[in-house]
């Protein structure tokens, strides 16, 4: 035979003979190429650019570029170590049979060579063949009705590729050969027997897991505005990680034991055999436990999230406008209301035929700190216990909803979304305010004022221009720079699309070079289809994650389960000799990768639900305030993951049981 075919011819067959474990690892190397390839493809794509809202969607992308190339790079390099695990034995047995570890080298570079050809050819093949496909979706889910079509191959995407994985594979060629040189071959011959004793109870590593959770929950659901969740979420997403790792890495090993404890339990002939089994076991299963775990949950954080934003579109929008087309003038002086009122009154009449339902009012916003009640102004936006609050002056509450309330100098209403109640006596600055009576609902109001986590408080007159006051009062001794502590005057009508450009022209020349400042006009009908597109672009990244976080937790199972299987060949090989039954057998399993799937699932199930107030905030930071749509929408998310989980566990078992009964 040529010497140049020999290693080739050997790195072939050895793929071919361990097919049970290189050929998913192959099927997973192939869907990450391709969908990082698409990925790229579709951020660097001309059209991606003429889209509506295109720098925020190209901005979306490119994070998933990160997300993915980063999550490549950790999950191929984490799978490896299976193959590496399993393959010890074969390379020990090849090396005393007289196969050096440069020849060992030569034949690992071809499987590597091999592996990485396969990948890239197909993975990159058939991103191309799909990418078209997936361009429209995402058009679809933009709302883009001009389509354009055209089969293209995008360089940049396939440079970019080829050289993250390219260097992956020579990564992990390295990494394989650095262990096979610092090895031994009795080594070699006992490495997929690791972590057979019985592990201690880590008392320090189950207090740090406690804590590290126990933090990551706490500024989780201390959370009380989208500004404090958008400041604290990585923290509290690392505190969980730790912990998670630290509690199945320690805390597993207690459960089991008191599993073991529990004789009404332990003795019974398939619980016996799966504990027994998993405690030895216990030091390397925790970490794979807790890979499932962490995954899990990243696929329901990330679906559940970018689902509900594209189901809660509309609701969004609906939020946003109260009326078809808006803007705000700052006024800086409250002698300014006549003269503003009277210049909106004035631009209304010129575009009398092309509007409905004016309506106009002011109100004073702030950003406080709270503590015990007292509201107190803040230079510095810090993330305790800060508020939102819109102070509403009662005439103007009048215009609003069309009702009086009656108030006097020291009473207020209030209404919040779901910060915590008030007192019936609170103070704001040095205020002191009665609580005459919560509002139910309010109707006709800017969004921005009536979001989940504000308050709004409607006051008499001269109480909203006191305490704005006394904040600009304080904010002259702060040292620095101040932020505006001005009058937002809200100026909103409905109009039809085709009028719509009209009546923001003439409004504009009616408002500008006054003596105060006239924001932006937004309408509906220019802002639906950006937030669509931002909301779109969400999902389709989501969509794209989900299934990467789903492919990595299917296939790290599926190989947890599998060297399990040949671990356990000989141990039930015994069980069988000493008179256990086929069908003791068959139980014994099902109980233990019962537990294997148990643990993690409930674990994500526990910390979606910690998470859930965190992720609602950061969804109301990007518009979505109706919580109910998200609930309903992890709900549905939980569901459908719960049956694909399920599904992955009856094959798992049976390929499990496939391995043992070979024995």
């Amino acid at each position: 035979m040529n010497k140049w075919m020999f290693y080739p011819k050997m790195a072939w067959i050895n793929i071919k003979k361990n097919g049970k474990i290189y050929f998913p690892y192959i099927l997973t190397c192939i869907g990450t190429v391709l969908m990082f390839y698409n990925i790229c493809a579709i951020a660097e794509n001309k059209g991606t650019a003429q889209l509506a809202g295109a720098m925020l969607v190209q901005v979306i992308l490119r994070l998933g570029i990160a997300i993915i190339g980063l999550f490549a790079i950790i999950f191929l390099f984490y799978t490896n170590s299976f193959l590496m695990k399993r393959r010890k034995k074969e390379l020990g047995l090849y090396n005393i049979l007289g196969m050096g570890k440069r020849h060992i080298a030569k034949m690992m570079f071809c499987e590597t060579v091999m592996i990485a050809f396969v990948s890239l050819i197909l993975g990159i093949g058939l991103g191309i063949a799909l990418n078209k496909l997936l361009f429209l979706v995402l058009l679809k889910l933009m709302g883009e009705s001009n389509i354009p079509f055209g089969f293209e191959i995008n360089w940049v995407g396939l440079k970019w590729t080829l050289i993250l994985f390219g260097i992956i594979f020579v990564l992990i060629l390295i990494s394989n050969l650095w262990k096979i040189r610092l090895s031994h071959p009795i080594e070699l011959l006992h490495g997929d027997q690791t972590g057979e004793r019985e592990p201690k109870t880590k008392i320090v590593m189950t207090i740090i897991g406690i804590l590290f959770m126990g933090a990551g929950y706490y500024l989780a659901l201390k959370v009380s505005s989208p500004m404090d969740a958008i400041g604290i979420f990585f923290i509290a997403v690392i505190c969980v990680i730790v912990g998670t790792y630290a509690l199945f890495t320690a805390g597993s090993i207690a459960f089991l034991k008191l599993l073991r404890k529990n004789k009404h339990y332990y003795y019974k002939t398939n619980h016996f055999v799966s504990v027994s089994s998993m405690i030895y076991r216990m030091k390397q299963n925790a970490v794979g436990l807790a890979n499932i775990c962490i995954l899990s949950t990243m696929v329901l954080v990330v679906l559940s999230s970018t689902v509900s934003l594209y189901g809660g579109l509309e609701d969004a929008l609906n939020a946003q406008f109260i009326r078809q087309l808006q803007s705000e003038i700052n006024m800086t002086d409250l002698g300014q209301k006549e003269a503003i009122q009277k210049d909106i009154q004035e631009a209304a009449e010129k575009t009398e035929d092309k509007i409905t339902d004016l309506l106009s009012y002011y109100y004073f916003e702030e950003y406080m700190l709270e503590e015990d009640g007292h509201f107190q102004y803040q230079r510095l936006m810090t993330m305790d216990a800060t508020y939102y609050i819109a102070l509403i002056p009662e005439s103007q509450y009048e215009r609003i909803n069309g009702t009086t309330l009656d108030l006097k100098e020291d009473e207020i209403y209030y209404y919040t979304g779901n910060a915590k109640k008030l007192d019936h006596a609170i103070q704001i600055m040095d205020i002191p305010l009665k609580v005459k009576g919560v509002l139910e609902e309010i109707s006709n109001a800017d969004s921005s004022i009536i979001a989940y986590d504000s308050y709004f408080i409607v006051a008499s007159d001269s109480t909203v221009e006191q305490i704005r006051q006394q904040m600009i009062q304080a904010a002259q001794k702060e040292k620095g720079q101040i932020r505006d502590l001005d009058y937002s005057y809200y100026i909103g009508a409905n109009v039809t699309k085709e009028n719509v450009e009209t009546v923001i022209d003439s409004w504009n020349r009616s408002l500008s070079g006054n003596n105060y400042e006239l924001g932006i006009f937004q309408d509906i009908y220019t802002t639906g289809p950006e937030l669509k597109a931002m909301y779109g672009g969400f999902f389709f990244l989501g969509l794209f994650l989900g299934t990467l976080f789903l492919m990595a937790t299917v296939l790290i199972i599926y190989y947890k389960q599998i060297s399990e299987g040949y671990e356990d060949q000989k141990r039930f090989e015994i069980m069988q000799k000493v008179g256990m039954s086929r069908r003791e057998i068959k139980k014994a399993i099902g109980s233990q990768v019962l537990i294997v799937f148990f643990l993690p699932l409930v674990t994500a199930c526990i910390h979606i639900i910690g998470a859930f107030k965190m992720i609602s905030r950061l969804e109301m930071a990007l518009g979505l305030s109706n919580i109910q749509i998200f609930v309903w929408c992890t709900i549905l998310v939980a569901a459908v993951f719960a049956v694909i989980y399920a599904l992955v566990y009856l094959w798992t078992a049976r390929e499990y049981y496939k391995i043992v009964q070979a024995s």
